[in-house]
């Protein structure tokens, strides 16, 4: 009895040891999977370009906020075709009301979500219909809003001025109306964000919510031109630890993050995934944040 004792014992310790091992090795799969998302989706966002010659619009205006149909389509919408996902991008279209869509929003497109995020992938029965959908744990790169140095505004923003979650600049890869053209991009493909990782963080806290007060599903561009829901702008790092009421953090300029530790990963404008650590230079940060500025930095 005593031998089998001892057995178990060593068997316990045994396990106790490898269990560790064994999470990490997922988490390792894990975010190579959330890797492999944003591969397929850089993929598909230079597929879209060479087929438009121009990257997909961020998001579109529409009818005023408050209106049936303010909710206007974004980019991941337009990328469906160059995602093998061809019978949802057609039950969907992009050119008619937001009301003749809702059904499409319900679907899970597995390219959207990082295999690290615990949650549900769809909300239902929620207060608003913004909140209602599949979800993405990615956004776009919306640019910078505020110099990191100075704390001033840059000067190009939406033009229609302060929006009512936040400004939305001009000088990220992804902005509100015309997509991009390559020859847009002065800072190079190579020296530019495109999508990052994103978590529902509450709005008014940094703890996550069930469900989260930011929700965001892939099908929803933007309300109108109150705020835009597929892409975020850089003025916080990643996974800063925020609180929005105390901050004054609004809707749009909530940090990128994820659930991996130490950083997000972040596809480049060029279809290059890499990651990027919690602790990056915020001058760095918001350079690759940026389509013209010129900045020269090395990513050694």
């Amino acid at each position: 009895l005593v031998e089998l004792l001892v057995v178990i014992a060593i068997i316990g310790v045994l396990i106790a040891l490898l269990l560790p091992a064994v999470q990490s090795a997922r988490e390792a799969a894990r975010r190579m999977s959330c890797t492999n998302n944003l591969k397929e989706m850089g993929l598909a966002l230079h597929n879209y370009e060479a087929s438009y010659r121009y990257f997909p619009s961020g998001c579109t205006d529409g009818p005023a906020a408050g209106h049936n149909d303010a909710l206007q389509p974004g980019m991941f919408g337009y990328i469906l075709q160059f995602l093998e996902q061809n019978a949802l991008f057609d039950s969907m279209d992009l050119d008619v009301p937001w009301s003749t869509r809702q059904p499409a929003r319900f679907e899970v497109v597995e390219a959207f979500v990082c295999p690290s995020w615990p949650h549900a992938k769809v909300f239902d029965n929620q207060p608003i219909q913004q909140q209602e959908g599949a979800i993405s744990t990615y956004q776009g790169n919306g640019g910078v809003w505020r110099n990191e140095r100075t704390w001033q505004p840059y000067v190009d923003y939406h033009p229609e001025g302060p929006l009512g979650h936040g400004n939305m600049p001009y000088n990220g890869m992804f902005q509100w109306g015309d997509g991009r053209k390559v020859c847009e991009v002065v800072d190079g493909l190579s020296n530019t964000y495109a999508l990052l990782e994103f978590v529902h963080i509450d709005r008014t806290t940094s703890t996550y919510s069930e469900p989260p007060g930011n929700v965001r599903p892939w099908i929803f561009g933007a309300n109108s031109s109150q705020s835009a829901y597929c892409m975020k702008v850089l003025d916080l790092l990643p996974n800063t630890d925020i609180d929005r009421a105390a901050d004054k953090v609004k809707f749009m300029y909530l940090p990128m993050g994820s659930f991996h530790a130490g950083g997000v990963n972040a596809c480049y404008a060029d279809g290059s995934v890499h990651f990027i650590a919690d602790g990056i230079e915020l001058d760095f940060y918001q350079a690759r944040g940026t389509i013209y500025g010129g900045e020269l930095f090395s990513d050694d």
